[in-house]
């Protein structure tokens, strides 16, 4: 609307949330092209702006990594680490990507050093609670989702992470808990 009203949208926060809308926009329809015009348009624009603005990479990298595009997801994180050392975000992207490798130290790696950033940054709790997952240690892998969950009760992915562990557990009466606080 507003690039209608000849008065674009130029500032790189706006541009940034307007990439994440977008992109939410794209899954839930299945617009493969709104992805493209994401990574090629919104997060240059951001940068151009403001070249400082790390938030775009990530962008770029999160859906890169969502395609399964690793080696330039990667290079968006690399790139956002650039500009910002402690984006602990970009740190739980490159993690995911070492996770999806099966490259579980690297992964978890990633996650510590997410989390010495932010200690309840939930994506990296989430990340090393699914290394802990895959190595079969649920007890750490709960512990590090009830975190997560107490930092945002809410969060799909990790209720999810959380349901599944305690599947695993056999821990059916706290299974059914968690589909009623859900529901």
């Amino acid at each position: 609307k507003r690039d209608e009203d000849d008065k674009p949208i130029t500032d790189p926060a706006e541009l940034v949330l307007v990439g994440l809308a977008g992109a939410e926009h794209a899954r839930r329809n299945s617009i493969a092209n709104q992805f493209r015009f994401i990574i090629n348009e919104i997060a240059p624009d951001a940068l151009k702006g403001n070249a400082n603005y790390w938030q775009a990479e990530v962008l770029v990298g999160d859906i890169l990594l969502e395609k399964y595009n690793r080696p330039q997801a990667l290079e968006a994180f690399e790139n956002a680490l650039k500009i910002n050392p402690k984006a602990a975000v970009a740190f739980v992207g490159q993690g995911r990507i070492f996770f999806q490798q099966y490259e579980m130290k690297e992964a978890e790696a990633n996650a510590d050093k997410a989390l010495e950033i932010n200690p309840k940054l939930v994506s990296a709790l989430r990340l090393k609670a699914e290394v802990r997952l895959a190595g079969g240690d649920l007890e750490e892998a709960r512990k590090l989702l009830e975190k997560a969950k107490s930092v945002n009760p809410r969060d799909e992915a990790t209720l999810g992470k959380f349901a599944a562990t305690e599947y695993l557990s056999r821990r059916k009466n706290i299974l059914k808990g968690l589909f009623e606080e859900v529901e």
